[in-house]
């Protein structure tokens, strides 16, 4: 073989050499940075942030482990399977997470603050059960979930109120661990009763219980485990739902949460129309439900409502435009 042809063979490994190098770094970096993608560490990086230090870190079994933030992103190695409930830089807030190990996590994080992180298009990602809590300080924006998030039973507070105009799109990401039993209370009604101990001055509510008190539009969204119940509200209004408790366009969500709606009263206390309950696996009242599944029991479902379909109501309790929607739970106490 003649000098000029040895060049040749050396340059041609040199270049099979080089791709496969690029293409192992490339396969790396995918690996690290899909969302369970078989990577080796959970990489968190603090947007906005240099930070330098230790930080706690906490999973939902109990165990805790240490990491170390260098420049803003800690590699943090796999502890198992776990749920990463949450971290601590040192010297700083605490952080809720509620994400799978072997995921990157992006957090806007900076002088003790967190914020939402810049939007895409218009439209503010949700990565973590902090992001999401955020939610309820800036009600008109739109949103995406961007991964499946664990709520860790930890009791959650409904999003927004009567009138809340914000979107959300869950890009068919999961909700477990949901767990709800308190409510937004949007109404007050002053109402005055007489008995034989005299006249009495009562206030009668009206409470909203679900993932969001009321929305805009809600999509493409999962409820994967959980528990919704409403606050025992003896003469006062209760709309429940898994999703929303009033209000909004809802289109292709799946309930498997179970739904415990309020239980009737025995009197109103002279108040018209003081109580009404309406409870349902999706929404609770006055939503557009379409294409939505309920899997969850539902316990005194129904409550006063207009809509005779079972298959409909035990998805939408009340006045909700529905369309393609389907029920698989079980039912109880609707008259």
């Amino acid at each position: 073989m003649t000098i000029k042809n040895l060049k040749i063979v050396a340059l041609a490994l040199t270049l099979i050499v080089g791709i496969t190098s690029c293409s192992k770094d490339d396969n790396s970096t995918k690996n690290e940075n899909n969302n369970g993608g078989g990577s080796s560490v959970t990489t968190i990086n603090l947007q906005n942030s240099t930070y330098t230090g230790t930080a706690f870190v906490t999973f939902t079994d109990g165990s805790t482990a240490t990491g170390n933030f260098q420049s803003g992103t800690m590699k943090l190695p796999l502890q198992g399977d776990k749920i990463i409930a949450g971290i601590q830089p040192e010297n700083e807030d605490y952080i809720l997470l509620g994400r799978k190990q072997g995921e990157t996590i992006n957090l806007n994080y900076h002088n003790r603050q967190l914020q939402f992180r810049i939007p895409i298009n218009g439209v503010i990602p949700i990565g973590s059960y902090a992001e999401f809590q955020l939610i309820n300080t800036a009600l008109n924006n739109s949103y995406k979930l961007e991964t499946n998030l664990d709520f860790m039973n930890l009791e959650w507070t409904p999003i927004g109120t009567i009138g809340t105009a914000l979107n959300f799109d869950g890009q068919n990401h999961e909700i477990s661990n949901l767990k709800i039993s308190t409510a937004t209370i949007f109404f007050t009604n002053q109402c005055t009763y007489t008995d034989a101990n005299g006249s009495h001055t009562y206030s009668n509510r009206s409470y909203l219980t679900g993932l969001f008190a009321s929305v805009g539009s809600l999509k493409n969204l999962i409820i994967r485990s959980g528990s919704i119940t409403a606050i025992s509200t003896y003469g006062h209004n209760s709309m429940t739902g898994a999703f929303v408790g009033w209000g909004g366009y809802i289109e292709n969500c799946k309930n498997y949460a179970n739904v415990n709606g309020d239980e009737p009263p025995h009197d109103n206390f002279g108040c018209s129309n003081a109580y009404s309950d309406y409870t349902g696996g999706i929404m609770g009242r006055e939503s557009s439900v379409k294409n939505c599944i309920n899997y969850g029991n539902i316990t005194n479902g129904c409550g006063i409502t207009t809509i005779s379909n079972e298959a409909v109501r035990t998805v939408s309790g009340n006045n909700g435009g529905t369309n393609g929607n389907i029920n698989y739970g079980t039912t109880s106490g609707c008259p």
